[in-house]
């Protein structure tokens, strides 16, 4: 395994681990949130995920948390 894949491996199974307490709710909300670029602050489940958000003063995810992010999105929230 190279680097850049051994680190988002990482990347994905922190974001999925900080992830697992939201309900499907809460995190297509946050999701949407970062996504669109709004302040996640305030939204149900933002607490719990605090720590993803690590730019913007908890505002916004960094790019590479972000595409953690949406792995972990698909994998739970699948249709």
């Amino acid at each position: 395994m190279d680097t850049d894949a051994g680190l988002m491996a990482i990347m994905r199974s922190g974001v999925r681990m900080i992830t697992a307490e939201l309900t499907d709710g809460e995190l297509a909300a946050l999701y949407m949130a970062a996504r669109l670029d709004q302040d996640p602050r305030g939204r149900p489940g933002y607490e719990k995920v605090v720590s993803l958000f690590t730019e913007g003063d908890g505002t916004r995810m960094h790019a590479s948390t972000l595409e953690a992010l949406d792995v972990v999105v698909l994998e739970r929230l699948k249709p």
